[in-house]
């Protein structure tokens, strides 16, 4: 998860990262709704009945053009928010180290037509979502979408299994 201003150096890591998988990787992507699914079998959730968090959702789609291509002509984006309550496994990601909260709430969005998602307070969430979620053919061609889905599945300890026949992981 990107949390900052990217420096050349992370653009020059991220398309190496590119370059050595963009021909092995095949399309994966799970939909949004199977997104939410996966979310709510997972964590304790709170809808939030909030207009300006789901307005905070779609903006995020539509002014993105890798993201707003994804969104069929004539279909409106479809956003929905939810809050991470600190039960269970919600606990769990409020407790990770790189959760950064100051006494908020984890908050994720998941746009269901794009199957794009946000969250706010845990990067942890947002790997795990990322991992999960997996790639289409144009993520395939991004540079961005592709480091960080390489870079969520390693975290989880799932390359061996995206990618069975590379084995090892290949080297920078």
């Amino acid at each position: 998860m990107l949390t900052g201003e990217p420096t050349p150096e992370m653009i020059a890591g991220w398309k190496a990262v590119w370059e050595a998988h963009k021909g092995r990787l095949k399309p994966n992507r799970k939909s949004g709704r199977e997104l939410v699914r996966y979310l709510a079998d997972k964590y304790p959730l709170r809808d939030l009945e909030d207009p300006a968090a789901a307005r905070v959702v779609v903006d995020n789609v539509m002014i993105n053009e890798h993201l707003a291509q994804k969104i069929p002509t004539g279909e409106a984006p479809s956003p929905v928010v939810f809050v991470v309550e600190k039960t269970g496994a919600g606990k769990l990601l409020y407790d990770s180290p790189d959760a950064f909260l100051d006494d908020k709430e984890i908050f994720v969005g998941i746009e269901l037509v794009s199957g794009w998602h946000m969250v706010e307070g845990c990067p942890l969430l947002w790997d795990d979502l990322c991992a999960f979620k997996g790639l289409d053919a144009q993520d395939i061609e991004n540079f961005f979408c592709v480091a960080m889905y390489i870079e969520a599945i390693k975290k989880f300890g799932l390359y061996k299994q995206v990618l069975p026949e590379w084995g090892e992981q290949p080297k920078k």
